[in-house]
C-alpha cells in the first residue's frame, strides 16, 4: 500500500475509509472527471465507507450521488493510505 504524508508522533487521527473514482472522459484517457466543493477545491468522486458497507458499494452509491449516474464496470487498481490535516469543516488530523 502506498503511504502519503507521515505520521506525526503524539498526533491522534481521526480514521476515515474511503473509496474514490477515476473516470475517463474518452478512450484517449487524457481527463479526468472530479468534483468541485467549496469554491476552488477538486476531489475525485468517491467518499467514506459507511458502517457495514463495502468499498464498492460505497463507491456505487456516492458516484450516483455526486455525479447523477450509475456505474457498473469498476475495477480496484491501486490501495493508498495518506496522513493529513483536514481543514474542512473543522482543522483535525486525518487518515484516510
Amino acid at each position: 500500500m502506498e503511504v502519503f504524508g507521515s505520521k506525526k508522533a503524539g498526533v491522534n487521527y481521526f480514521v476515515r475509509q474511503g473509496a474514490y473514482a477515476v473516470i475517463f472522459k474518452n478512450q484517449n484517457r487524457n481527463e479526468v472527471g472530479l468534483i468541485r466543493a467549496h469554491g476552488q477545491q477538486y476531489f475525485l468522486p468517491g467518499g467514506g465507507i459507511e458502517k457495514g458497507e463495502s468499498a464498492e458499494k460505497t463507491l456505487v452509491r456516492e458516484i450516483l450521488e455526486e455525479t447523477g449516474y450509475s456505474i457498473k464496470n469498476y475495477y480496484l487498481f491501486w490501495r493508498a493510505q495518506r496522513y493529513f490535516i483536514s481543514t474542512l469543516p473543522v482543522k483535525q488530523p486525518r487518515m484516510d
